[in-house]
């Protein structure tokens, strides 16, 4: 690698930051040599070394040093962190997908869904989210044009299940102008939870094997379910919209302040902005280091 070649994987290591203007090819290289800093930073978060920040974009999804702490190995992953997983994956399939979010998907699935009047679900090939049962998540595909739903539970299906799925599928596209659709529920073989912290692990693995092609068959053994949620930090981080108009500390563009005075400071070390109020308003004409660089306080 010559000297600017280090710089940009300096750079990345640092703050997320993927060159711009490289071409497919390129990218792949430069995301493939960056592989090893994006496992670093994710192993300095687990380990407790990195304080607090946002780390990356992807749709409206907001991932930040506390949502990525999340990822390790035990932990319970947070809804954040699935919708934003469910939106890459969406950005790489052929066809025309839209992601429900938990949230609303939650609601379709207890009945309490309305009708999405700025969404016209007829354009979509697939309609894709996650639903929170009492802490534990599945995953919901539907098929709008062939009438074909998927439901995922990462302990299995039930009857009782695959009959509910059908009723709140039914009610919530009926709705949305699917009235004369004949539903139907598909199961499908595949791996079954080993543990209790692991089930939003299976909804993002299960979305990417629909999604993209792979196998719902994977490996369960505490190494493989590890390695797949470094995977899912690896993608957080990768393909990350630009950050450069938000303030690395809140997420937004404008501080939450009455007066919304719009001053910006920047990390001497990592170059990333914050809102000056975000930061507790540091002397300005001093160094300058962020939580992120500093570590937890």
């Amino acid at each position: 690698m010559d000297e600017a070649e280090i710089k940009e994987l300096t750079e990345f290591k640092r703050f997320g930051k993927i060159p711009p203007g490289l071409s497919r090819q390129k990218k792949f290289t430069f995301l493939r040599r960056a592989k090893s800093f994006v496992f670093e930073i994710l192993r300095n978060i687990w380990a407790g070394k990195v304080g607090g920040r946002l780390w990356s974009k992807i749709g409206p999804y907001k991932i930040f040093t506390w949502d990525l702490e999340l990822l390790k190995p035990g932990e319970k992953l947070e809804s954040e962190v699935i919708n934003a997983y469910l939106t890459c994956m969406a950005s790489r399939y052929k066809g025309n997908v839209f992601v429900i979010d938990t949230f609303q998907m939650t609601n379709l699935w207890n009945g309490k869904a309305t009708k999405m009047n700025k969404i016209d679900l007829k354009v979509y090939d697939l309609l894709v989210g996650s639903v929170n049962e009492g802490d534990h998540w599945t995953l919901l595909v539907i098929y709008p044009q062939e009438g074909k739903i998927i439901y995922m539970n990462s302990c299995g299906e039930s009857r009782g299940e695959v009959a509910h799925c059908l009723k709140a599928v039914r009610g919530f596209m009926d709705q949305n102008g699917f009235e004369d659709t004949t539903w139907k529920c598909v199961k499908l073989t595949h791996s079954m939870q080993p543990d209790a912290t692991s089930c939003r692990v299976f909804v993002c693995k299960f979305a990417e094997a629909l999604l993209l092609g792979g196998d719902l068959n994977f490996s369960c053994e505490d190494a493989n379910i590890a390695q797949i949620r470094e995977e899912l930090g690896l993608c957080l981080l990768t393909e990350s919209d630009s950050l450069g108009n938000l303030c690395l500390a809140c997420g937004d563009h404008y501080p939450d302040t009455p007066d919304l005075v719009d001053t910006w400071v920047a990390c001497d070390s990592c170059q990333g902005w914050y809102h000056w109020d975000c930061v507790n308003r540091p002397n300005l004409k001093a160094h300058y280091i962020c939580q992120g660089c500093q570590g937890p306080m």
